[in-house]
């Protein structure tokens, strides 16, 4: 348990190896040039649309790069690069209106970029805000939520019309080496990997938390977690997936490990009927079905690899 502190000081350092939605827009395009369409469908007023392109963003811990996948019909990641622009041990990631928001452990500062119409990062640069130890982030309603691991607190920002953060601070609650956060219906839950608990807070008409307790279930090693069709997927530092159930009351119940395992799984995310689970040991991204149990089947690694990845986010093209 040394390495994981170390890990989460240089966030998670190579040594582990041997030892350790909220944005998905799903839209349509018009074409702006019908030279290709059909003349019958334009003489009746039909317009075509074009899907666009989804893309993968994940950032990696060794080389500070974030790396951009194309996502085909079949689900796998496909041309896979990493942008130009460097990052400071970049961990948590989320999208929202054309912007992506990547955390630095390193700087202690969340890089905001802008997404150009070919998916690429541009005009990366650094908020001013300084977070104690920013570890993940997740965006609601015109808020942006950041886990601090070692000050124990979530950082609560607004988000302006230019979507830049503006107005941080601390919340109340003390949480316990908080990690991942996912966001639903007005609920926050946040992962804690000293507790080993999941700590599940309302989200009020500010954008406050409140009510915050802990849910009853012990995980093994809490880390990622990501939450689709009232299900909770929790990824545990020591290989296994724990899928939990969602109550009418936001709480998790009859939660089960997954049998597949997992080599050091950090971030997890669920889109369209797939999970992408990264592994920070094998540094490959694990991209498995989902039944309609909301089981995961069919566990595959994709081919490219990465840097020590950490977190992933998923878009359309803007």
């Amino acid at each position: 348990m040394i390495y994981k502190n170390l890990l989460y000081i240089g966030f998670l350092a190579v040594a582990l190896h041997s030892c350790k939605e909220d944005y998905k827009g799903i839209k349509t395009q018009t074409p702006s040039n019908s030279n290709n369409s059909d003349p019958v469908k334009l003489e009746l007023g039909l317009v075509e649309t074009v899907q666009k392109q989804t893309y993968a963003y994940v950032t990696n811990a060794k080389n500070s790069k974030v790396t951009l996948c194309s996502i085909n019909e079949a689900g796998n990641l496909e041309n896979c690069s990493d942008d130009n622009h460097t990052f400071s041990r970049p961990g948590g990631i989320a999208i929202k209106n054309r912007k992506i928001y990547v955390s630095n452990y390193g700087s202690k500062k969340v890089t905001i970029c802008s997404i150009s119409e070919a998916g690429n990062l541009e005009n990366c640069s650094d908020n001013n805000h300084v977070f104690s130890s920013p570890v993940d982030l997740a965006i609601h309603k015109g808020k942006i939520y950041v886990s601090n691991y070692e000050s124990n607190k979530v950082t609560i920002c607004s988000i302006n019309e230019a979507g830049n953060l503006e107005n941080c601070t601390d919340d109340n609650h003390t949480f316990s080496r908080p990690y991942g956060i996912a966001i639903k219906n007005r609920k926050i839950y946040v992962s804690n990997y000293g507790s080993k608990k999941v700590t599940i807070c309302s989200i009020n008409e500010a954008g406050n938390l409140e009510n915050c307790t802990d849910d009853n279930h012990t995980f093994s090693s809490p880390n990622g977690i990501a939450i689709k069709n009232r299900k909770a997927y929790v990824s545990n530092y020591e290989g296994k997936i724990s899928i939990c159930s969602i109550n009418k009351s936001g709480k998790l119940t009859k939660c089960t490990d997954t049998s597949h395992n997992f080599s050091y799984p950090e971030g997890i995310i669920i889109n369209n009927g797939k999970a992408y689970v990264m592994n920070f040991g094998s540094e490959k991204v694990s991209i498995c079905s989902i039944n309609k149990s909301g089981e995961l089947t069919e566990c595959a690694d994709a081919s490219y690899e990465f840097g020590q990845p950490i977190d992933i986010a998923i878009a359309k093209a803007p």
